[in-house]
């Protein structure tokens, strides 16, 4: 029934919609793996959204062994080809399990803390709401509810919010 809806693939470190242009950004897992600025992304991406628009922003937080463990996977696979990683795995693992490995083997990763990053969200948007995720995909203090050694094996989680503009 939407017949306005338009999909864009765009960079993310430097977006080049005009300002106020936005009315839904979605940023799901990407912002963490560049060197730009994360304040100045957050920033951009709230340049382009329209007053009353949304923005969801999922990105990694900061601390906890899983994060040290693939800090050390990356270490161990930076001299093997990904693509011959890929054609190994690609025929045993699920294509969602695959990407995951990939991207935590080879992807670098900026972190933040959860009070740094909503200090950097209030800072652009006049409305913050945590998204407590899905369970099964998503590590966030709620998914993982049941779990007393949360922080130390994955300090912040994953920092997932819908945003008011």
């Amino acid at each position: 029934n939407f017949k306005k809806i338009k999909f864009f693939k765009s960079r993310f470190d430097k977006l080049f919609f005009k300002d106020d242009s936005i009315d839904l950004l979605v940023s799901a897992g990407v912002l963490h793996h560049t060197n730009t600025n994360l304040s100045f992304m957050i920033k951009d991406h709230s340049r382009v959204i329209k007053k009353g628009g949304y923005f969801f922003v999922f990105i990694v937080g900061k601390g906890g062994q899983e994060l040290d463990l693939w800090r050390f996977c990356r270490k161990v696979m930076k001299n093997i080809n990904v693509k011959h990683v890929y054609n190994k795995l690609n025929k045993s693992i699920s294509p969602l399990r695959l990407q995951g490995f990939l991207d935590h083997s080879y992807g670098e990763y900026k972190t933040i803390s959860r009070k740094s990053f909503e200090k950097l969200l209030k800072k652009n948007f006049s409305k913050i709401t945590k998204v407590d995720g899905i369970p099964g995909a998503d590590v966030t203090p709620k998914t993982f509810s049941n779990d007393k050694f949360f922080k130390k094996r994955f300090g912040s989680g994953n920092l997932r919010y819908l945003c008011i503009k």
